[in-house]
C-alpha cells in the first residue's frame, strides 16, 4: 500500500525554502511573487542563479524561474535564462 506520510522533499544545495502563500505567491527579495494557487502551502526551493534571477524547484523537480528585472517579480515556467542563453548560443554556432 501507500506509505502513511510522504517523505520529505529534497532540495538542490544552497536552495531558499520558502513555503507558499494561501493566495499562491512567495516573498523574495522583498517582493512577492506569484507561483501557483495550486502549490499553496507548500515549499518551494529557491536557488539564485544571478543577482536578479531564481531557479525554482518543488523537491527535485524544476519548475520554472523567478525574474526580478522589472519593476515586479514574476515567475516564468520555462528554463533559466543562463539556460535559455546557452541553448540559443549552440543553436546559433
Amino acid at each position: 500500500g501507500y506509505p502513511s506520510r510522504l517523505p520529505e522533499l529534497a532540495y538542490p544545495p544552497g536552495a531558499d525554502v520558502r513555503r507558499v502563500w494561501p493566495h499562491g505567491q512567495v516573498k523574495w527579495k522583498d517582493r512577492q511573487a506569484f507561483i501557483s494557487k495550486v502549490l499553496a502551502g507548500e515549499e518551494l526551493g529557491l536557488v539564485e542563479v544571478e543577482e536578479k534571477f531564481s531557479e525554482v524547484y518543488y523537491g527535485p523537480v524544476f519548475l520554472g524561474w523567478l525574474d526580478a528585472s522589472g519593476q515586479e517579480s514574476v515567475f516564468v515556467a520555462d528554463h533559466p535564462p543562463r539556460q535559455r542563453r546557452r541553448a540559443a548560443a549552440s543553436e546559433e554556432g
